[in-house]
């Protein structure tokens, strides 16, 4: 299945989740602890850029599209 047939707002709940993960990992294999107020507060903030983005870029092919 691709991503174009997913939800926006699932598909973009699996990649912040991915990013939690990824970045998680990240800290601790530098920081040695887990602290999960950064991780959580970069996946929301990826979450609603990600669904911002795509519908922006929805918007300029269906402007495209029309033309």
């Amino acid at each position: 299945m691709r991503i174009n047939e997913l939800n926006p707002f699932l598909s973009g709940l699996i990649l912040a989740l991915i990013y939690l993960i990824v970045f998680t990992l990240f800290e601790y294999s530098i920081y040695k602890k887990i602290s999960l107020t950064r991780p959580i507060v970069g996946a929301f903030v990826f979450f609603m850029s990600y669904l911002a983005f795509r519908r922006y870029m929805i918007g300029r092919i269906e402007k495209k599209i029309k033309k």
